[in-house]
């Protein structure tokens, strides 16, 4: 389906778990991802109190250029990284780790998974001009050119599945729009995909720079 470069602005895919606490040792967490090569900041290496649970808010580990994040009042455990592939590969990781190390099985305690991802595309046609082709004859455009004494058209588009309530656990929002500061030559696109199982959210981030090539073509055909 061809090779889609993309300049990513963040990516990230994150498990949001359902328990009261925190469901696992953020501490052996740490000692277990630092074991595995990974940087931790220095004040994350000092010794926790006895009786005392770590909480944490931000990135708490790097290698490279893939970074684990952890939210202990939201209850996320998260990875970024600059690639598709590697963002899974590394959050199948991060399952494994828990699963071997702490012994910790989150399969009845996840709220949702989540995919979020911002990267800019160099545009094969002036993004500009392919939202006025596809809504010029639109009869609500055309009512609001009226209304507003001038021709217009969508900055763009966004998407969700029919139906869905947004911000609940089984949702995606998919915004295409030029980015602002180069809106004849770039698109900047912004997704989130979320779900309570983890099959369809896994599989959608394989997939999804092939998705966004599908989505392009029809947005720039004509």
């Amino acid at each position: 389906m061809g090779t889609l470069k993309a300049t990513y602005r963040n990516l990230s895919l994150a498990v949001k778990y359902s328990s009261v606490l925190f469901p696992f040792d953020v501490t052996q967490f740490l000692q277990a991802l630092s074991r595995q090569n990974f940087v931790l900041p220095e004040e994350l290496m000092q010794p926790v109190p006895p009786g005392r649970r770590l909480n944490v808010s931000g990135f708490v580990a790097r290698k490279g250029e893939v970074a684990v994040r952890i939210d202990t009042d939201r209850q996320v455990v998260a990875v970024n990284s600059a690639d598709v592939k590697t963002v899974v590969t590394e959050m199948n990781a991060v399952d494994s780790l828990l699963s071997d190390e702490l012994d910790f099985d989150c399969s009845d305690l996840v709220q949702y998974y989540e995919f979020v991802a911002g990267l800019t595309i160099k545009a094969k046609r002036n993004p500009l001009d392919s939202w006025h082709t596809h809504f010029s004859q639109v009869p609500i455009i055309n009512e609001f050119s009226k209304i507003l004494e001038t021709e217009v058209s969508p900055l763009g588009l966004r998407l969700s599945a029919s139906g869905q309530i947004p911000n609940q656990p089984n949702w995606f929002d998919i915004r295409i729009v030029p980015l602002v500061q180069s809106a004849e030559n770039y698109h900047l696109i912004e997704v989130v995909f979320r779900n309570s199982r983890r099959d369809p959210v896994f599989d959608f981030v394989r997939g999804f720079e092939d998705t966004l090539i599908a989505l392009l073509s029809l947005i720039e055909q004509g």
